[in-house]
């Protein structure tokens, strides 16, 4: 685009460029959330041992078979709302900031991913309260009927948080939200604008669709590899009391063991004490449950959260739920920067 151009646009460059950052995030984020659906379950299932030994085809049939296929786009409209925000302010600071750095030292692929940090850090601030509200409403379907809050909305859900629980717990998984995005700010945004400076010079890939789509397949396979821990350690931090069910009781035909008895029964034999009701679903992992005696949660930190599943479940459960997580990074990458080359073209085919 020329300077003369820039100067018709009845838009400032910069607003532009925010404004087709959060719609290309949306348009991509619209495809790729039944998948984002699928890593979080997954991810959580996994953590809390009700995944058994599925793999991910056998998980996603079971998903389908459960809750029907549009019960992948749960929690939908949240994931929009997280994008006007996340993915506005983070590729729209990140250009930002970049620009304004070149003024005083050469644009090089340090300086691209400390904007990257920098960027993306402030973009998860600003957008927490969406990420938390998103986590929730995507994981309530896959809790058993008796422990769903069966949120009615996105406004509904964030109300409910909100009036239930406090704002706190709007920021209760901000600490890895806040690191992993600067992580992602710097090995997504940043290092995709520095492979399409590589392609474009070194390679000479100069064809807008083919550089940005090497560029963010590149970044997208970068970006997930190193965000999953921290992605992992989120989803352990912002998750309420998740209630699984376990083994069947032979006498009220529900789960065991019923939260009446003393002590969890053998496999298919009746609970250890008389009940009046159907057993209600036994908790089996709350993940955020805090002890009984201290009242301290058991994940308070990143850092805390990343070494005790590492210690306690090993190193591989921290990348639980690789696959969708992979393919819901890396499709998202290659759609929002497709998407946002795009907008910005039929912009300035409409403004020239």
């Amino acid at each position: 685009m020329t300077s003369e151009k820039k100067k018709q646009h009845a838009v400032p460059q910069v607003l532009v460029n925010f404004a087709t950052s959060g719609l290309g995030g949306m348009m991509g984020w619209v495809v790729i959330h039944p998948v984002n659906t699928l890593a979080v379950r997954m991810n959580l299932a996994n953590a809390s041992g009700n995944a058994g030994n599925l793999t991910v085809l056998a998980y996603v049939k079971q998903v389908v078979k459960s809750g029907g296929l549009w019960s992948l786009y749960d929690g939908l409209p949240a994931g929009l709302m997280k994008q006007v925000f996340y993915s506005t302010s983070r590729f729209g600071l990140f250009e930002v900031m970049r620009d304004e750095a070149a003024k005083y030292r050469p644009t090089d692929i340090w300086s691209r991913l400390g904007v990257g940090v920098v960027s993306g850090g402030c973009a998860a601030v600003i957008s927490c309260p969406a990420e938390v509200t998103l986590v929730r409403m995507t994981n309530d379907a896959s809790l058993p009927v008796a422990a769903r809050r069966n949120y009615r909305g996105v406004l509904d859900a964030f109300y409910r948080i909100l009036k239930e629980e406090g704002v706190k717990t709007f920021f209760s998984g901000s600490g890895p939200f806040v690191n992993r995005a600067m992580l992602v700010g710097a090995v997504q945004v940043g290092t995709y604008d520095e492979f399409r400076s590589i392609y474009r010079r070194k390679l000479g890939i100069v064809d807008p669709l083919v550089n940005v789509l090497c560029a963010s397949f590149t970044s997208g396979m970068i970006y997930s590899i190193v965000t999953n821990p921290f992605e992992t350690a989120k989803n352990r931090m912002v998750s309420p009391l998740a209630l699984f069910p376990r083994r069947t009781c032979v006498v009220c035909v529900n789960t065991e063991p019923c939260l009446l008895a003393p002590r969890p029964p053998p496999r298919n034999t009746p609970c250890a004490s008389p009940h009046i009701a159907p057993s209600p679903v036994t908790v089996r992992q709350a993940f955020q449950k805090p002890d009984a005696v201290t009242g301290i949660k058991p994940y308070r930190s990143t850092m805390q959260t990343i070494t005790d599943i590492a210690t306690k479940e090993g190193v591989l459960k921290l990348w639980a739920g690789f696959p969708p997580y992979y393919v819901r990074c890396g499709g998202h990458t290659v759609l929002m920067f497709l998407a946002v080359e795009w907008l910005r073209k039929m912009y300035d085919l409409y403004a020239s």
